[in-house]
């Protein structure tokens, strides 16, 4: 039994309403194959930059994909990058000399999986590319530009040498790519880092996961460490059912916003609720909620608007019908409440991945949609104005 309110949501269809006041719109990002977009970052000429991945026709393979966009939406440029295998881009961030760093993970360059960061230049060409992991099978999920000008990376190391399944990694290089240094963390038989945000005092927060001897119940798990790495505190939010970390944020009042959802699986078909938690600065539960409505409502990112605000994005819809899934954004009241709800997409399966706040208080949104008119997934781009208006869907044919 679940001890939160669980709300309601009560979706309005954003493209009924054509935005005219800022510059808002629902694009695909049209490509000759299967494009995916994971993660979207602001850019220093006002437009944005968006990685995600370049799928083989049959899924077995991918290359990481750049694509920078202006601020309408239409495609500046495209790079691909990696080997041969699975190569993922999962998060972007511009770096001070006004390049890119993608961090994600790898198959294509040894005998197993490798954590992958892959440095350009402004104009998207791969200036380096180096891999960090052990000699097992190692999961990349994450990375940071750092406010000293390396990189930080997370995701999980094999540990089946030592019993176990997987530990927490964390890597910290300089700004050529050089290892600085590395920590793991676990103790229980699988755990996972997802998500790292650098804090106020130069420290990291991570989130992950941990499983529980219980297949039908995992457990998320925040570490807070100093800027060296080494931990300084450990909270596990434990709870029913399959809980899957996505994004946590530092606040502004230097506690933290969790986001992610929770999976039933004992229901059929199984359900899953938007969860969002709220923190003070140790890590302690303020409040915690459940959103959901339908068989399936995820959240895959969070921002703290320019009102202080919780603004979250995922996909809702129901398993009974792949087509029927959109794209929502939610504004919630840093006491827990909604505030305003609005949905996306076209007319077949839509899905968001990456959310951040624009200069204009506008929001940019990046997932993926198979409403393009042909049968690839294609990456999928929405600028809304501060209150989640946007123009109608559309696909982009520049």
């Amino acid at each position: 039994m679940r001890h939160t309110v669980l709300h309601i949501i009560v979706l309005s269809v954003c493209g009924l309403f054509d935005s005219t006041a800022q510059i808002t719109f629902q694009k695909v990002v049209e490509s000759g194959e299967y494009l995916t977009g994971n993660s979207i970052a602001l850019t220093f000429d006002g437009g944005y930059i968006l990685t995600g991945n370049v799928w083989s026709n049959d899924g077995e393979s991918s290359n990481v994909s750049l694509t920078k966009i202006d601020k309408q939406g239409n495609v500046i440029w495209s790079k691909k990058y990696g080997g041969e295998k699975r190569d993922l881009g999962l998060k972007v961030t511009q770096t001070s000399d006004s390049g890119y760093a993608i961090a994600g993970s790898t198959d294509s360059f040894s005998m197993y999986g490798d954590l992958y960061l892959v440095k350009t230049d402004s104009e998207g060409n791969e200036q380096w590319s180096k891999t960090f992991g052990s000699l097992g099978d190692d999961v990349g999920n994450s990375g940071i530009s750092t406010s000293d000008g390396g990189f930080a990376l997370i995701g999980a190391i094999d540990k089946s040498t030592a019993g176990r399944s997987r530990d927490i990694f964390l890597v910290k290089a300089d700004s050529s790519g050089n290892t600085q240094w590395v920590k793991e963390f676990g103790t229980t038989e699988y755990e996972q880092g997802e998500y790292i945000q650098q804090t106020f005092d130069e420290g990291f927060i991570i989130g992950g996961f941990a499983d529980s001897k219980n297949p039908k119940q995992r457990n998320i798990v925040l570490i807070k460490t100093d800027r060296l790495g080494n931990k300084m505190w450990t909270r596990l939010y434990k709870g029913e059912g399959v809980r899957i970390l996505t994004k946590v944020i530092q606040l502004k009042d230097s506690g933290y916003a969790i986001c992610g959802d929770i999976h039933d699986k004992n229901k059929v078909p199984p359900r899953s609720d938007a969860l969002v938690i709220r923190t003070d600065s140790l890590g302690s539960v303020i409040w915690e909620k459940y959103f959901g409505i339908n068989d399936n409502v995820d959240c895959n990112s969070i921002v703290q608007d320019t009102e202080g605000n919780l603004v979250i994005t995922g996909k809702i819809g129901t398993y009974r019908d792949r087509k029927s899934f959109f794209v929502y954004l939610m504004s919630i009241s840093l006491e827990g409440d909604q505030l305003w709800v609005n949905t996306y997409g076209g007319d077949d399966f839509n899905a968001s991945s990456d959310l951040q706040q624009c200069p204009d208080g506008g929001f940019i949104i990046v997932g993926e949609t198979k409403s393009s008119g042909d049968l690839r997934t294609k990456a999928l781009v929405i600028k809304t104005d501060e209150s989640g208006a946007c123009k109608k869907f559309e696909v982009n044919t520049d």
